[in-house]
């Protein structure tokens, strides 16, 4: 949201500028056309021809605010999108930028966490020789599961009752003869 505000106060101020220099430009041009109208009014016309005069000169002045107005819009148009056009790829550069590295982040955290749960190991104790085995536990099948599981040591099948507490993710094994 941040970079959103920043974009429309750059474009603001740079509006602000542009009306400011145009105006201060603009104004005296008309400032000095006028004057040197109105002398070379004076000196060859009379006083019968100054309404006439005025009359035109009151056309000139609304054909030339027209025309300036015309060509203000066009170059705050053109300033505009040409504004846009590179706050656009800006923004467009800088989002791609957070996207993927907030991604990454995200995706190596996943692993992670897939990681420590999908490689969670657990000992047993095996109902027939009494020997401890090691065996894997799928935290994702839920928090009681059961399976059937041969010793390591005297090959003999072990049914496994497992319990996960979902909070501390600790394992309790029971074990009975299958049978």
């Amino acid at each position: 949201m941040t970079l959103e505000m920043s974009i429309v106060k750059t474009f603001r101020r740079n509006v602000s500028t542009i009306r400011k220099n145009f105006e201060i430009k603009m104004q005296t041009t008309i400032v000095k056309t006028f004057r040197r109208n109105v002398s070379t009014i004076r000196k060859n016309f009379e006083i019968k021809m100054q309404t006439t005069i005025v009359k035109t000169f009151r056309r000139n002045v609304s054909t030339v605010r027209k025309n300036f107005e015309i060509k203000m819009q066009t170059t705050i148009v053109k300033t505009f999108r040409r504004n846009v056009s590179t706050v656009r790829k800006n923004f467009e550069i800088k989002m791609q930028t957070t996207i993927v590295k907030t991604f990454r982040r995200n995706v190596s955290t996943i692993r992670k966490n897939f990681e420590i749960k999908m490689q969670t190991t657990s000992e047993f104790y095996c109902a027939y020789c009494g020997e401890p085995n090691v065996t894997f536990v799928d935290l994702s099948a839920g928090g009681q599961q059961s399976y059937i599981e041969d010793c390591q040591v005297c090959c003999r099948p072990n049914i496994l009752y497992l319990r996960v507490d979902e909070e501390t993710l600790d394992i309790e094994i029971d074990t009975e003869y299958e049978g």
